[in-house]
């Protein structure tokens, strides 16, 4: 089941900008990432921190890696999923707006299978 072995990441960080929003963005649709099979199979684990600027309409319009796992392929994993992802926008004065956000993904693995933790 590829949601049991995903790694999970944790909400998203305050927009990166200095401005003071209404309201920050909330994800709306966020599937998990795949742990990439032959990267659970060589024990590969790690932390990626990926930057993602989300458009006023909710969709990611960019996204990368801003701390790598030091696994290209946890990276890979966390950057194509992250691309599928929708936000409700953040909201400025009442309208919403583009902002940049931070989010953390954790790849571990626990007891011979896949998990993700909360991105601390």
């Amino acid at each position: 089941d590829p949601l049991r072995d995903a790694a999970v990441s944790s909400p998203p960080s305050k927009p990166q900008s200095g401005a003071k929003f209404d309201k920050v963005p909330s994800k709306q649709v966020s599937p998990r990432p795949e742990y990439p099979p032959a990267a659970r199979a060589a024990g590969h684990e790690g932390r990626v921190v990926l930057r993602i600027k989300i458009a006023a309409d909710g969709r990611v319009q960019t996204a990368s890696v801003h701390r790598s796992s030091g696994y290209r392929s946890l990276d890979r994993s966390a950057l194509r999923t992250v691309m599928k992802w929708r936000f409700d926008p953040a909201l400025l004065d009442g309208r919403p707006v583009a902002c940049e956000i931070a989010v953390p993904f954790r790849f571990e693995i626990v007891q011979g299978r896949g998990r993700g933790n909360s991105g601390r």
